[in-house]
């Protein structure tokens, strides 16, 4: 198990990682999504599809994540260390989850 750099503030980087990286793309994208015309119907048909694929990938990571902590929970469970490490970090956003 790893306890430092990015693993010594949440349990999961590689998942908050992934979230951010859609969240940027999302947020990248946003400005051509809505200047590219057709009124209001044409922004909410190119920015209803992105929104909902970002959510979806969001959502599938804070579905995942909790399993895989139990797998890990069931693995390591019983070592002091890593029921210290639960205790003092989140799974992917530091301080909040």
């Amino acid at each position: 198990l790893a306890w430092v750099g990015v693993y010594s503030v949440v349990r999961h980087p590689n998942y908050t990682g992934e979230i951010l990286a859609w969240v940027g793309v999302f947020l990248a994208g946003l400005p051509a999504m809505v200047s590219l015309g057709g009124g209001a119907v044409g922004v909410v048909a190119r920015v209803l599809p992105a929104a909902l694929g970002l959510a979806g990938i969001v959502g599938l990571m804070l579905r995942v994540t909790p399993k895989l902590d139990a797998k890990q929970a069931d693995k390591y469970g019983d070592d002091l260390q890593y029921a210290s490490y639960v205790q003092r970090t989140k799974m992917l956003l530091p301080g909040i989850y």
